[in-house]
């Protein structure tokens, strides 16, 4: 199938972070044996994927389209010039399937203009917001023609399309919601390799703009003694945040500018928490390349990542005053897992010379105590703090079979991380899963759990989280 992708922000050399959850959704496509042709004003050629520039680089390129208008309205003579020739090279490649990011205007007017009647529309923020911005006759006039082609809508939250609801009228906005669904956008962070935390530090992803509010992560930093930190991004703020830096915590805030993604991807999973107080993404994706990489993420609440935070203990919403968020911090920082884990004999010798840590992929036990489980194993019950425990507790959660000398039975909720009670081979967990007869105390104790892990995990294989268990997400066969 031939499948091509619409976008005016996409990737134009290696490390941009333009458009880089569009390239996602591009390689994803090729992975899967589409044929995939990207057209955008200068996209990166890479193999698997067929590059066609459209021109327009110097209004659609990083910060985005509104922001390089505002600097230089006279670039604004470029759009029309691309979207002449992305609809020149659509009727050329005739696609099976077209996929248009932004509406507006990608969608409206390029892709109707080129007669593509068959596409989908993946609406982000900036596009949401001028659809919302036009005259209410227009807006209408926008959508009923989009619609009456068949045009499918994603958007990335739901708050772009409940607000675009209310302003239609009922018969249109039923059509709407009929062919329209909510989905994130995609982020790839494969390769990234970042070292383990050693400091308690902070990082913050953002533009440099008052919407993201990187005066409230300042402000948050500075109410924590030996917190540090790093700002990665850029923008007309700099100056002022650099001062304000400098007065309330000196020597620990650093800026470091515009980062290519592969370093800002590295920086982030080496940080101890991604902090993100702004107020007008509904779905931004340096959050989810932060759960991807299982970094704790503080957060103040805008579109939809309140919902996000009912899926998984790495994020947590605060409200935006420097105080809530400096709590909020703190929590991430100290929050403390238990690990229940059943051990051999010669770890268990090694826990008994060295009580005080034991290193497990870099989380650390400490005050262990031990307890006879049969068998000659033992049950090791320990802390391990901060985002070292909820790191180790998201790999724990995804795990299939032994890890490092243990098998995963269950998480369950545990103060700000989870509860995990291990196997000491895979047939007892096994066998714990399936409800056979238990062979250790810790599985008798467990046994209620069980029957109602195994029903959540079966119904729901890929659960991240509910109201009172937290499960592997696997069905019990696979375990």
């Amino acid at each position: 199938m031939r499948t091509v992708i619409l976008a005016t922000s996409y990737p134009s050399a290696p490390g941009d972070a333009a458009g880089h959850f569009v390239r996602a959704e591009a390689l994803l496509l090729a992975r899967e044996g589409h044929e995939v042709h990207v057209i955008a004003p200068a996209p990166l050629r890479e193999a698997g994927l067929e590059a066609h520039a459209a021109g327009g680089e110097g209004l659609f390129s990083w910060p985005g389209a509104a922001a390089r208008a505002n600097e230089a309205p006279l670039r604004l003579a470029l759009a029309p010039a691309f979207g002449l020739r992305a609809a020149w090279l659509l009727r050329k490649l005739r696609p099976s399937r077209l996929i248009a990011h932004w509406a507006v205007p990608c969608g409206w007017p390029i892709a109707l203009l080129a007669g593509q009647a068959d596409f989908e529309i993946v609406s982000h923020g900036a596009d949401a917001r001028l659809l919302l911005a036009l005259p209410a006759p227009l807006r209408q006039g926008v959508v009923a023609a989009l619609l009456g082609r068949g045009v499918r809508f994603r958007f990335v939250a739901s708050l772009y399309r409940d607000t675009l609801l209310a302003t239609l009228t009922p018969a249109l906005a039923s059509l709407l919601e009929r062919a329209s669904r909510v989905e994130p956008p995609r982020v790839e962070v494969s390769g990234i390799k970042g070292k383990s935390p050693r400091d308690a530090r902070v990082i913050v992803l953002a533009r440099l703009v008052p919407d993201k509010r990187v005066h409230l992560a300042i402000e948050a930093v500075s109410r924590l003694p030996g917190l540090s930190l790093l700002v990665a991004g850029d923008g007309p703020e700099r100056a002022r945040l650099e001062a304000l830096a400098a007065r309330l915590a000196p020597g620990r805030v650093q800026f470091v500018g515009q980062l290519a993604r592969p370093e800002a991807l590295a920086r982030l999973a080496e940080s101890a928490v991604l902090l993100h107080p702004s107020a007008v993404e509904a779905a931004p994706t340096a959050v989810l390349e932060a759960l991807a990489l299982s970094t704790p993420v503080v957060a103040c609440d805008a579109g939809d990542l309140a919902l996000w935070a009912r899926s998984t203990p790495l994020l947590e919403i605060a409200a935006p005053e420097a105080a809530a968020l400096a709590a909020a911090l703190d929590r991430a920082i100290k929050g403390r897992l238990v690990l229940e884990i059943s051990v051999g004999q010669a770890l268990h010798e090694r826990i008994g010379q060295r009580r005080d840590k034991l290193a497990i992929r870099g989380a650390d036990l400490g005050d262990a105590d031990q307890t006879g489980t049969g068998r000659g194993a033992r049950l090791v019950r320990g802390f391990a703090g901060g985002r070292r425990g909820l790191w180790l507790l998201h790999r724990l959660r995804h795990t299939r079979r032994g890890y490092r000398g243990f098998v995963v039975r269950r998480v369950v909720p545990h103060g700000r991380g989870g509860a995990i009670i291990g196997g000491a081979n895979e047939r007892e967990a096994r066998a714990w899963i399936e409800g056979r007869p238990p062979r250790s105390e810790m599985a008798c104790d467990a046994e209620l759990a069980a029957r109602r892990a195994r029903k959540r995990a079966h119904d729901s294989p890929g659960l991240i989280g509910c109201e009172k268990d937290i499960l592997l997400p696997t069905r019990p066969s696979s375990l």
